[in-house]
């Protein structure tokens, strides 16, 4: 995590999936998370991999802003099909 804070977003978006993000459509979640965003049918969230890539960060981050707003952390391998 240490060293993807030091990258720009188009260079963590330039690397596989395994080494950067992964982008999830809201239909391969197994959990609510338009709840409580309004969120357009093709929205797309990301999964950032941590803990010995073992571990996920899921989140969205919408065109033109610079944050990653964090809607869940997976442990176990439930959130999304992998």
């Amino acid at each position: 995590m240490e060293e993807m804070s030091h990258l720009t977003w188009q260079e963590l978006f330039n690397r596989n999936h395994i080494n950067g993000l992964e982008s999830i459509p809201l239909s391969r979640l197994n959990f609510d998370a338009d709840k409580e965003l309004t969120l357009s049918k093709d929205e797309k969230f990301l999964s950032i991999r941590f803990g010995q890539q073992d571990r996920r960060i899921i989140g969205i981050k919408r065109n033109g802003c610079p944050i990653l707003h964090i809607i869940g952390i997976d442990f176990d391998f439930s959130a999304y099909q992998h």
